[in-house]
């Protein structure tokens, strides 16, 4: 029954918190190491931990949706399945518990994976917040056009609004055939002109023509408005907690 336990929460985790694969890896092994020790040195569930903790950490790499996280889960599981599966047959095969211990191990080893994904989306949260990271989980929530800054901005600057989606789909192509993270790239196109709200009227995409309140200021007054905006947007996503 230890291999029903959630031993690929830990790697996935870290996965979602950590872009860096050699670290993912480090954690994988190191858990690994330290649950042998716990149990007299088990071979068999330091590889399962290892293989599949893997396993659930690739699966969530660069994620998309929520259900990637719950995929990875499945995906670890029928890893660990499939590894206890093998073990067991190396280890107790033609024995009188071998048949006994497949039937049991098999599925906790399935189990294990299920209840990985779902410790890790209750604890993503909390560590998020903890450690003020941004995770792609968290990025899926601000990728919500219903998002209250999100709202704000299509009334009162609806040219602004519409410039970041267009960026925002740009960016999401260029990031993709780069390698980099498309669904931060898109994120952070909708997001970096909310400081625009503050002014719509002095920006030209949300001007009517003829109407631009530059021409009644000076072109001192008029820079200083224009450059506020990137102070204004760092104060507003602050104040909304989008994360570095």
């Amino acid at each position: 029954l230890l291999f029903s336990a959630p031993l690929a929460a830990g790697p996935m985790l870290v996965g979602l918190l950590v872009m860096s694969g050699e670290l993912v890896w480090g954690f994988a092994i190191f858990q690994a190491v330290v649950l042998g020790l716990m149990l007299d040195m088990k071979f068999s569930l330091m590889l399962v931990a290892i293989v599949g903790g893997l396993a659930a950490a690739r699966g969530v790499y660069g994620c998309k949706t929520r259900n990637d996280i719950y995929k990875a889960g499945l995906r670890a599981g029928l890893v660990n399945a499939l590894l206890i599966a093998f073990v067991l047959t190396v280890e107790r095969f033609g024995e009188a518990q071998y048949v006994r211990q497949m039937v049991w191990g098999v599925p906790a080893g399935f189990l294990s994976g299920i209840l990985s994904s779902l410790v890790a989306m209750m604890l993503i949260p909390l560590l998020e917040t903890i450690f003020n990271c941004t995770t792609d989980v968290k990025l899926l929530e601000l990728s919500n056009l219903n998002h209250p800054l999100l709202k704000e901005m299509v009334v009162k600057a609806p040219g602004t609004y519409h410039h970041s989606l267009v960026v925002g789909s740009m960016v999401e192509s260029a990031a993709e055939e780069i390698g980099a993270n498309p669904l931060l790239a898109k994120v952070m196109s909708y997001y970096h002109d909310i400081g625009k709200t503050e002014h719509a009227a002095y920006f030209i995409e949300n001007q009517k023509p003829g109407q631009n309140p530059h021409d009644h200021l000076s072109p001192h007054m008029s820079k200083t408005i224009l450059i506020a905006h990137v102070k204004d947007g760092v104060e507003l996503g602050l104040q909304h907690k989008l994360g570095k």
